[in-house]
C-alpha cells in the first residue's frame, strides 16, 4: 500500500488517515504553568482540530490513527471546551479511531471513542509512538514523537520545514500541532534509529515536497 504524505502532516494509507502529537490543549497547560506560556493565546486546540476536521471531512477515512501525545497531558480533555470537545467528537463519530499512548498522555481518558493502545499493528505497518531502535521489519513503522523538520537549499534559497521521513523501513510524522516546534533530522536524538538512506518529505502551504537525504543541509 503506497503512503500518501498531505500537506497538514497526517499519513493517508487507502482508508487509513494517520495523525501524530497534537498536543491538544497546550496552550491552556503553558498558561496555567505561570511560565512564559503565559503569553500563548489558548487557541491551538481549536486551530488544530479545526484542520483536522477538514482533513477528515475531505477524505472520509474508515480508520483514524492518533500516534500518541494527541493531548498535552493526562488532564487536557478536562480542559477542553465543549466547543472543541463536540469538534473532536465529530471527527470521530462513525469511525473506527485508535488511539496510541505517547509520553504525553499516557493515560487516555475511558470517554474517548475507540481502541486505547500502546501499539498497533496491520498485515503492512506497526504504528507506535516512538520509534523503536531494534524494529527491523518486514513491517513499515510508522511513528511520531519527534517532530521532525529539515533545512534543504531549493531555488537558491534554504528552507527549513516540518517534514515526513521515510527510510527504508519506517516513516516518521511531523507534529499536526498548532504549537509544536520541530527537531532537526540531523539531531543526535536520531542516531539510535539508524535511518540509513532516506527522504524527507518537506510540508509546503499546499503541498508537499520531497528531497533526498542529500539536499539536507545543517
Amino acid at each position: 500500500m503506497r503512503a500518501k504524505f498531505h500537506h497538514s502532516g497526517a499519513l493517508i494509507l487507502g482508508t487509513t488517515l494517520v495523525v501524530s502529537d497534537l498536543h491538544l490543549e497546550k496552550g491552556t497547560r503553558r498558561a496555567l504553568s505561570n511560565g512564559d506560556g503565559g503569553f500563548l493565546p489558548p487557541y491551538d486546540t481549536r486551530e488544530t482540530l479545526g484542520q483536522l476536521l477538514s482533513l477528515t471531512n475531505s477524505i472520509a477515512p474508515q480508520l483514524l490513527i492518533f500516534l500518541g501525545d494527541t493531548f498535552d497531558d493526562v488532564t487536557a480533555l478536562q480542559r477542553m471546551s465543549d466547543q472543541d470537545q463536540a469538534v473532536l467528537n465529530e471527527i470521530v463519530f462513525g469511525r473506527e479511531v485508535i488511539w496510541i499512548t505517547g509520553n504525553h498522555d499516557p493515560i487516555l481518558s475511558e470517554t474517548l471513542p475507540g481502541q486505547s493502545t500502546t501499539e498497533y499493528q496491520t498485515e503492512h505497518f506497526v504504528f507506535r509512538h516512538e520509534a523503536d531502535p531494534t524494529h527491523r521489519g518486514p513491517k513499515i513503522e510508522v511513528s511520531g514523537h519527534f517532530h521532525p523538520s529539515a533545512k534543504v537549499k531549493a531555488r537558491g534559497t534554504i528552507q527549513r520545514r516540518p517534514c515526513f521521513i521515510e527510510a527504508d523501513n519506517r516513516i516518521i510524522l511531523p507534529s499536526m500541532g498548532a504549537y509544536t516546534g520541530g527537531l532537526n533530522v540531523n539531531s543526535e536524538a536520531f542516531s539510535p534509529l539508524n535511518l540509513g538512506v532516506f527522504n524527507v518529505h518537506l510540508i509546503g502551504r499546499d503541498k508537499v515536497f520531497r528531497f533526498p537525504m542529500t539536499s539536507i543541509v545543517t
